[in-house]
């Protein structure tokens, strides 16, 4: 099953269920990091401040070096404004729950997350077909 992220504006591909390396989800949660608080204009010494952590972890987190911990992702979500699962999805629109198309992209993702491997092949199969006819 193939998934694609955006990590600094480039897409990646996931391959779940085989051989191929996988990306890790430190590497996503940090690019998503780094785009969110430029995009806010934070600096990572005010994100770190805020977060009440030190802007050397704030920089090995973007860089995907350090895996936080809940608290710490939490404390990040709160200062950049987003849910903590939002720093560890991919794609703008999960990022994005200032509108409408970002909060059902967010819940979608929630539900998928609970969905076993066999619902998501079904699911993947629908998203195609239901796409395919209203491309």
């Amino acid at each position: 099953m193939w998934f694609t992220v955006a990590i600094n504006f480039l897409p990646v591909s996931l391959v779940l269920g085989e051989d191929e390396p996988v990306v890790p989800l430190r590497t996503i949660f940090g690019a998503n990091v780094r785009q969110l608080r430029r995009q806010r204009g934070l600096s990572q010494a005010t994100l770190a401040e805020q977060a009440d952590i030190s802007i050397d972890m704030v920089g090995r987190i973007e860089r995907g070096q350090a895996s936080p911990s809940f608290d710490t992702v939490e404390a990040i979500a709160a200062v950049l404004s987003v849910s903590a699962t939002a720093l560890v999805a991919g794609g703008d629109a999960l990022l994005d729950t200032s509108n409408p198309r970002g909060n059902a992209v967010q819940r979608i993702n929630g539900q998928l997350a609970r969905a076993s491997d066999a619902q998501l092949e079904l699911i993947e199969r629908l998203i195609a077909a239901a796409l395919e006819k209203n491309a």
